[in-house]
């Protein structure tokens, strides 16, 4: 089972006194980023917004959604590929066509994970890379449409 819960709540429990510091000096405490945690190997949709929610995770080279509940549910998501460099999602059960949107593996850049996912942690508008290239064609809007993958670049 998944514990990114219990890696949040520590985390949360943690700063709550520094928080509660910088309160009392009358200083703005930064909102908290929204982090992916998708297993190495795998990518990941999650069918909240900021990486929340139910989620799948698919490990497999390629394959599809049709049966699952994540069926064109996925509003936020993240590529974690471990040898393959980039992970397209598509609004069909076939995985390939010209519709589609990618996420580059997080694992290929660790450093910079927020330029490779859905760093706003929402789907409705196409990811976009670090140098503000579309990472997506056919559609700008992938909110409840994704229902299969394929790893590129592997």
């Amino acid at each position: 089972m998944n514990q990114s819960w219990i890696r949040r709540a520590a985390a949360a429990s943690a700063a709550m006194p520094l928080a509660l510091g910088f309160a009392a000096a009358g200083v703005a405490t930064p909102a908290a980023a929204a982090t992916p945690d998708c297993a190495y190997g795998y990518s990941c949709l999650w069918n909240g917004t900021a990486f929340e929610g139910g989620a799948v995770g698919v490990s497999t080279n390629n394959g599809n959604l049709s049966g699952h509940s994540m069926d064109n549910r996925g509003t936020s998501g993240q590529a974690n590929g471990a040898d393959c460099f980039t992970t397209r999602f598509y609004t069909g059960y076939t995985a390939d066509g010209s519709t589609y949107m990618f996420l580059v593996s997080s694992s290929a850049y660790p450093d910079s994970w927020e330029n490779y996912a859905s760093s706003d942690g929402n789907l409705a508008s196409a990811p976009v890379d670090a140098w503000g290239n579309s990472q997506s064609s056919g559609r700008t809007d992938w909110n409840n449409v994704i229902s299969s993958w394929r790893y590129l670049h592997c």
